[in-house]
């Protein structure tokens, strides 16, 4: 990766202006510091695909003038402006709601990067400052966190010609800041939620689940079940937690049942059909399809609404001399089988 230019602002709200190229006591490890930040950014694989709302909006605009004109200082200046006034504007909205947030301070970094020969991308990322514990005095001191870096970033991905390949954006924030890519860089989803939370459950059931369901019926009925839990909650899906948490951190009855190949399938699965790896879920776009039937006999099936709170306790096996038993805890159900039993009984 090769720097080809670097501007920096530190914004506040509790000031007029973004202040370009604030003094550091250390600049070697600033230098560092930013580098490492734009290496990171500029190789993770897009969490969402946005895309401008229109050819004309205001960082749209700067934009082209940035990369097809080459004129850095003003531009990267307006850039900053507008972000300092979306920031004062979006904290006036956070204490009208009274929620109790506050939009940090930080380093905003506006970078133009050349990828490959054939590839660059355009880079804004803000950095919030954190508080930590100097090691030098132990005093608490504001300033960019080393382990913890806190940050939001918008790449645009750009061709030789200078056009426009994809535009995606990164917060590490949950959920993600609305005002960053809404209000500042005025972009809209390329993919909708409703169509994230359909697709992405479509390919999960039908190349994750269902596939594990013949040979390992007791670890289906678990992961489906958790399957549910997540997509039937709201708040945002995350691919990188429903991998790692939702199915990695899940231990498999059969020992058959590798769950790194699952992990592998949700990855594969996820590049395949193209749905973004992070967006707000809609469970009542596919609130019919948490509904599963388990053929048990030729006469009986079992129709599970929704995800049952804790199967351990509310299915168990039951073997005795007359046969295999699924038992289902239900005070409801019971009333149905008594009779049955007393009548057996007395026979």
């Amino acid at each position: 990766m090769e720097v080809i230019f670097n501007k920096l602002f530190k914004i506040d709200i509790a000031t007029d202006e973004a202040i370009e190229r604030p003094e550091y006591q250390n600049l070697d490890n600033f230098k560092i510091y930013i580098q490492e930040m734009l290496e990171q950014i500029s190789i993770k694989t897009p969490d969402r695909y946005y895309q401008f709302e229109s050819e004309h909006t205001e960082v749209r605009n700067l934009v082209d003038v940035i990369v097809k004109q080459n004129e850095y200082s003003d531009s990267c200046k307006a850039i900053a402006s507008r972000l300092l006034s979306k920031e004062k504007q979006a904290q006036q909205d956070l204490n009208k709601k009274k929620l109790g947030k506050e939009i940090l301070k930080g380093m905003l970094i506006i970078s133009l990067v050349r990828m490959t020969q054939d590839a660059r991308k355009l880079i804004i990322l803000k950095v919030d400052y954190d508080e930590f514990i100097s090691e030098m005095t132990g005093d608490i001191v504001t300033g960019l966190s080393i382990r913890r870096k806190v940050y939001k970033a918008f790449i645009c991905e750009l061709n030789n010609n200078d056009d426009i390949l994809n535009t995606s954006v990164y917060d590490t924030n949950t959920p993600v800041s609305a005002y960053w890519w809404n209000k500042f860089l005025e972009l809209s989803v390329v993919i909708t939620d409703e169509e994230n939370t359909k697709t992405a459950f479509d390919v999960i059931e039908k190349d994750i689940l269902n596939p594990i369901k013949r040979k390992h019926k007791q670890d289906y009925l678990y992961l489906w079940n958790a399957t549910i839990a997540y997509f039937r909650r709201e708040g945002e899906f995350l691919l990188s937690f429903y991998k790692d948490e939702v199915i990695g951190n899940y231990r498999p009855f059969d020992e058959d049942l590798k769950i790194v190949d699952l992990q592998t399938k949700i990855e594969k699965a996820h590049q395949k059909h193209k749905f973004d790896q992070r967006f707000n879920k809609k469970p009542s776009e596919i609130h019919k399809r948490f509904k599963n039937t388990l053929s048990l006999t030729s006469e009986i099936d079992l129709v599970i609404k929704y995800d049952v709170a804790n199967p351990a306790k509310t299915f168990k096996a039951h073997v005795d001399a007359d046969g295999k038993y699924l038992m289902i805890r239900s005070d409801i159900g019971y009333e149905y089988a008594e009779k049955i039993i007393d009548n057996h009984i007395n026979e």
